[in-house]
C-alpha cells in the first residue's frame, strides 16, 4: 500500500525534527533551508516569460512543481489557480504576465502570489494587494526625472498625458516626486484617444519644457504619440518615449527595461523573502525594473542643442546619430 506524499508543511516539520535529533545527539552542525515549492501560471507561452522564469528559479533555492500555460485564456487561468490553491503541493503562485496576475485577483487564492513580467500591476490588484507581491515592469519616476535632468538641467515643467483607470497610480506617485525635486508635473487625463488628443491640444497654450510619454494603453495609441511629438516639435522641447520606435519618431530619450531575466530575479527575491523568511506579501512593496536601457536620438538634441554629457552617451544602449 503506497504511502501518502507529506505535505510541504509537514516534510518542514519532519526536517526540523531530524535536525533536532542529530543536534541531540552531538552530529555536526548542517546548514539547510527549506527550498519553496512554487506552481507557474504563464500567461502564454513567449521568450520573454521563460526568461523569467529562469531568473526567478536562478535567484533562490526554488522548486518548481507544475507550469500552467493559459494560453491568454482568462477562465483556463482561473481554473489553473483554483486547481494550485487546492493542491498541498506547493507554497506559492508565481503568475507571469498580466493575464496570469488578472486570474489571480478573480480567484484571490489563499496561498501567497508573487507576480513578474506585469505593466501597471497597480491597476490589476488595487490598494489593497493582500498576500500578493511581484516585480512589475515599470520603470521608476525617479530614473525617468533624473536621466532627463542630466540631459536638460534647467527643466521645471514636465506635461504628459495619461488613464487615470490604468496609470492614475504612477502618474500620483510622480507627483509627489516632482514636488521633492522642485519640478512641476502638469498631467492631463484621456481615457481614450479622443480624450487624449484634446487634452493635448489644450497644452499648445501651457508654458513645458519636456513632455513624458507613460506606459498607458491610451497614450500609446500611434495617433495619441504623433500628437505629443507634433506638440513637442511646435515648443521645441525634448519627449521622453519607450521605446526605440519612439526614438525614431522623434522622442529625445527613451528608457525601458533591459532584462526579462533580471525581472524575474527580482521577482524571486522577493519569494524568497516570503518563503525563508516568513515576510508577509502585503509588506513587501511592487518592484520597479532595476535594469534599464537608455535609447538616444541625438538628431533631435542638435536640433534643441542639447548637449548631451558623455555620461550619458555611456550608458544608452543604441545612440540614433
Amino acid at each position: 500500500m503506497a504511502m501518502p506524499t507529506p505535505t510541504p508543511a509537514k516534510q518542514r516539520r519532519l526536517t526540523l525534527v531530524w535536525l533536532t535529533t542529530l543536534a541531540i545527539l552531538g552530529a555536526p552542525a548542517i546548514q539547510w533551508a527549506y527550498a519553496g515549492q512554487v506552481a507557474v501560471v504563464l500567461s502564454a507561452k513567449v521568450p520573454a516569460y521563460k526568461e523569467a522564469v529562469e531568473g526567478f528559479c536562478a535567484a533562490g533555492r526554488h522548486q518548481v512543481t507544475d507550469t500552467y500555460d493559459m494560453s491568454g485564456n482568462i477562465d483556463r487561468g482561473i481554473q489553473y489557480v483554483r486547481a494550485i490553491d487546492a493542491d498541498g503541493r506547493s507554497d506559492l503562485i508565481l503568475a507571469v504576465g498580466p493575464f496570469a496576475l488578472q486570474a489571480v485577483m478573480r480567484v484571490r487564492p489563499k496561498k501567497s502570489v508573487v507576480f513578474t513580467m506585469v505593466l501597471n500591476a497597480p491597476s490589476i490588484v488595487g490598494k489593497d494587494h493582500g498576500n500578493i507581491t511581484g516585480a512589475s515592469m515599470n520603470v521608476s519616476s525617479d530614473r525617468i526625472f533624473q536621466t532627463l535632468r542630466q540631459l536638460t538641467p534647467n527643466v521645471k515643467r514636465i506635461a504628459t498625458i495619461y488613464n487615470p483607470d490604468a496609470t492614475g497610480f504612477l502618474v500620483e506617485d510622480a507627483q509627489q516626486l516632482a514636488e521633492k525635486l522642485e519640478l512641476t508635473l502638469i498631467a492631463r487625463e484621456g481615457k481614450n484617444a479622443k480624450q487624449a488628443i484634446a487634452a493635448i491640444r489644450k497644452l499648445h497654450a501651457e508654458p513645458i519644457d519636456a513632455l513624458w510619454i507613460v506606459p498607458d494603453k491610451v497614450v500609446l495609441a500611434p495617433s495619441v504619440v504623433k500628437a505629443m511629438l507634433r506638440l513637442a516639435l511646435s515648443k521645441g522641447v525634448p519627449v521622453i518615449g519607450l521605446s526605440k520606435r519612439h526614438a525614431e519618431m522623434g522622442s529625445l530619450m527613451c528608457i525601458s527595461f533591459a532584462s526579462s531575466k533580471d525581472i524575474g530575479a527580482q521577482a524571486g527575491e522577493l519569494a524568497q523573502r516570503v518563503l525563508d523568511d516568513g515576510v508577509p506579501p502585503a509588506s513587501l512593496p511592487f518592484t520597479t525594473v532595476r535594469d534599464t536601457q537608455l535609447i538616444l536620438n541625438l538628431k533631435i538634441a542638435r536640433k534643441l542643442h542639447i548637449d548631451v554629457p558623455d555620461i550619458l552617451l555611456d550608458r544608452a544602449k543604441l545612440i540614433i546619430k
